[in-house]
């Protein structure tokens, strides 16, 4: 046997062993749940025990956490919570900031049986000042998937102005990736709708645009360190030389962790050809200038390929520019959780090719 064919063949091995350890951490990862309840309306907490209750009965673990607000549901209800057999009990002002982030890096979703107006409020406005808008900020940054219901409703009780501006608190959330339910959805919504990047948000706006990032491995071999770091709500793409067996590969997929071998442009050339004119977008393209550009092929002729990009140095009709796609554009603009995924980040003066 030669040394390259023995080489392989641990490498293989390797990859083996590390598949059975991915797979086992993916399982435990996607069983997990934190459970944020805020406000101290103990009704909700009553309508919502059952549906935890079923949601352990298949398997979840559950972490909840309690504001300053929910901490009375938290001793008038001490046996049907101690039911739900939590993996952790949180109560506001107990814990510091980094055990929090340590359950949330270590569940696959975060669950608000009831959004509070006042969590609603400061989340969408980016108000970091209690333990439930500190837990969804950092959910949100992390890319987890956050469920939530809320019991606002419009009614000729409550004046048009106020009613208007929750709603677009509401609206707001959304577009940072919130998913709104019914209350009596939760458990339904889970097994239905938050496995591994099903969501829409918004106008059928996908979720991976907006929070679950495609991230590129250029490792020859995956370790396990580097499964429990990544996210694996997220595409992986995996560089051509990764080496793994067709059947982990099959069973990685099956497992739906989304391993993809692929080669990713983050850079190419362009020449505008034309302005975007949007009257109505997301919220984060607000004051960006949209542009339509053509792809151009390895001669500089453009190969029919359009998109539309922002543009970060004032290009015109006509020009030849460079186009980054991916986190590279969303860092050029400055704004990381922005849904965009392509800008221009230079005026070409003259190109020359060996």
């Amino acid at each position: 046997m030669s040394q390259a064919n023995l080489s392989e063949m641990i490498d293989r091995a390797i990859v083996d062993l590390i598949s059975e350890q991915v797979i086992a951490a993916l399982q435990r990862y996607q069983k997990r749940i934190v459970v944020l309840f805020t406000g101290n309306d103990e009704g909700v907490f009553v309508q919502a025990q059952p549906q935890l209750q079923t949601l352990v009965q298949q398997g979840y673990s559950l972490s909840l956490l309690f504001s300053y607000s929910a901490r009375a549901i938290l001793k008038r209800h001490q046996a049907a919570i101690a039911a739900l057999s939590p993996e952790h009990i949180i109560q506001a002002g107990e814990q510091n900031a980094e055990e929090c982030h340590r359950l949330i890096n270590q569940s696959h979703l975060l669950l608000l049986p009831e959004l509070s107006l006042n969590t609603l409020a400061k989340s969408a406005l980016g108000i970091g000042d209690s333990l439930p808008s500190q837990v969804i900020a950092y959910a949100l940054m992390q890319g987890k998937p956050i469920i939530a219901s809320h019991h606002f409703s419009e009614n000729n009780a409550i004046p048009p102005a106020y009613a208007a501006n929750i709603k677009q608190h509401i609206a707001q959330l959304q577009a940072y990736g919130v998913r709104f339910i019914k209350p009596g959805e939760l458990a339904c919504s889970i097994d239905a709708k938050t496995q591994w990047v099903t969501t829409t948000i918004g106008r059928s706006v996908p979720l991976s645009r907006i929070i679950h990032q495609p991230v590129q491995q250029k490792k020859r071999l995956i370790s396990l360190h580097d499964v429990l770091l990544h996210d694996p709500s997220r595409a992986l793409y995996l560089a051509p030389n990764v080496l793994l067996t067709r059947q982990r590969g099959m069973r990685l997929r099956k497992e739906k962790f989304n391993l993809l071998t692929a080669k990713v442009m983050n850079m190419y050339l362009a020449k505008v050809i034309g302005t975007v004119v949007s009257t109505t977008k997301n919220p984060s393209l607000t004051g960006m200038k949209l542009l339509v550009i053509s792809k151009l092929n390895e001669h500089l002729k453009p190969e029919g390929t359009t998109a539309v990009v922002v543009d970060t140095v004032g290009a015109g009709n006509g020009e030849i520019v460079i186009v980054s796609c991916g986190s590279s554009a969303r860092l050029a603009c400055d704004k990381p959780n922005s849904v965009l995924d392509a800008a221009i980040v230079g005026i070409v003066d003259s190109v020359e090719l060996a």
